[in-house]
């Protein structure tokens, strides 16, 4: 976080910028798209100035953000259940689902072969921690299949960059 990005600030400095932009919207394009790229900018700072150090978001408590990665390239789409509860149909390799958020716990994760839910691919419990944002990737070969939290940090200190 820079030293002058006070969350006040940046919202007022965004807010003048949003009304810039549109007060040039049809009178010069070009000061429009300034104005409107100087507002993003603000919005961009505001919203990382509120992360902690940890990479948690604030206003999520009790709550974490998980989405499923099908990660196998010899397993057949899968339909994954969550607790018995059917949750993503049809999941091909290289598809993932959007976020979900859901209360931090335990949860047992049921993958099956599409259409079918006699026998499992695997089942395992995997945990989420309240704060955190999580991709769940299901990995490896078929017969070796494994469930892989991983916790998505895009957080970069200052004067570092993160390659994913």
């Amino acid at each position: 976080m820079y030293p002058y990005d006070n969350p006040d600030l940046l919202a007022w400095q965004a807010a003048k910028y949003d009304l810039l932009s549109n007060y040039y919207k049809y009178i010069d394009p070009r000061k429009h798209i300034y104005f409107y790229q100087k507002h993003l900018e603000c919005m961009q700072r505001l919203l990382m100035s509120q992360r902690s150090e940890n990479g948690r978001m604030p206003g999520m408590q009790g709550q974490a953000k998980v989405r499923v990665l099908h990660a196998s390239p010899d397993a057949p789409a899968v339909d994954v259940y969550v607790n018995g509860q059917p949750a993503l149909k049809g999941v091909t390799f290289k598809q993932q689902s959007e976020y979900l958020s859901v209360p931090a716990g335990q949860y047992q994760i049921d993958i099956y072969p599409a259409g079918e839910k006699n026998q499992p691919v695997l089942t395992q419990t995997v945990g989420v921690e309240a704060g955190n944002m999580y991709t769940v990737a299901a990995a490896g070969r078929v017969n070796e299949l494994q469930l892989i939290p991983v916790v998505d940090n895009d957080r970069v200190s200052s004067g570092n960059a993160k390659v994913r």
